[in-house]
């Protein structure tokens, strides 16, 4: 996992090209590394991000990230048109104006007919599982009412 997060940073600061990366694990050893390199994104904003998206892949879903929403703005990630998940780490949200911000952006967004999971750093580090098995279980309950789109309206400002 760090040596994901490690490369991801190198690669969205320009201190190492993605392709330059895969020509140096490209041997039959590094199969390993090579996998993880596949899912190298340079669009990701933080390290938990970084994380979040390893599990999710490794679980089976296949998150949208970075993903704008209108009337909701950037969402980390968005699975099948209708889970938003939203990593928060506590020094990014901890100010009033980010509060009422992502306060904002939580009814806009489920006023749209949208379920959000805010899930924190300390989860996606330590508790792994326990977060898969949240995104499990929401996808359970809700996934049958969004079957052919059917709750889900015209997400916008409110």
């Amino acid at each position: 996992m760090e040596a994901l997060v490690i490369a991801e940073s190198a690669v969205v600061c320009n201190a190492v090209g993605l392709e330059t990366l895969k020509q140096e694990f490209s041997g039959l050893r590094d199969w390993r590394i090579a996998r993880l390199l596949e899912t190298v994104r340079r669009t990701t904003a933080s390290p938990l991000e970084v994380c979040a998206r390893f599990h999710l892949l490794a679980a089976g879903f296949l998150p949208q990230e970075e993903v704008m929403l209108p009337g909701v703005g950037r969402v980390d990630f968005l699975i099948d048109g209708w889970l938003i998940i939203e990593i928060d780490g506590y020094a990014f949200h901890s100010g009033r104006t980010e509060y009422r911000k992502d306060r904002q952006r939580w009814n806009c967004s489920t006023s749209g007919g949208l379920v959000t999971l805010r899930v924190t750093a300390e989860m996606i580090l330590h508790s792994p599982g326990s977060f898969i098995e949240l995104v499990h279980r929401t996808c359970r309950t809700w996934r049958p009412l969004y079957r052919g789109g059917a709750r889900r309206r015209q997400v916008g400002a409110w």
